[in-house]
């Protein structure tokens, strides 16, 4: 007596033919051509919004300096640094824009005198004359 194999009641013995696995194959491909340069360029767009960001919040606090001068009755005047940070890399003990930010930058940043680079590689120069950060 021989004993079959019996297939649930879902299964129809059917499989995919080689064309439909092709296709299958051919689609994902497209779709990882399509989506893998996107999130690659997610990481450098979001350390351009990041330095946008922090160098947005430079101006305004530059600008606070300024306006805090104005109300309070005396010369109006724009800091003459923006932090007492030594050249070189930001870090906990070598922070960047103490004078302008209540938080201030502790990574990702670089300083050489009046210039700094943010993470994204642009360079930004203070001017205290004019209170410009460019």
């Amino acid at each position: 007596m021989k004993k079959y194999l019996k297939l649930p009641l879902w299964s129809n013995g059917k499989g995919f033919t080689l064309i439909e696995i092709v296709l299958v194959i051919i689609l994902l491909g497209i779709l990882a051509v399509v989506a893998i340069p996107r999130f690659i360029n997610t990481s450098t767009t979001g350390k351009q919004e990041a330095e946008d960001t922090v160098v947005a919040l430079i101006r305004a606090g530059i600008e606070n300096v300024y306006h805090r001068a104005v109300t309070r009755g005396t010369t109006p005047w724009y800091p003459p640094t923006l932090d007492e940070a030594s050249n070189g890399p930001a870090s906990p003990s070598n922070p960047f824009f103490t004078k302008v930010l209540t938080q201030p930058v502790t990574q990702h940043w670089t300083k050489n005198g009046y210039a700094y680079t943010g993470p994204a590689g642009n360079t930004y120069t203070y001017n205290p004359s004019t209170g410009t950060f460019q």
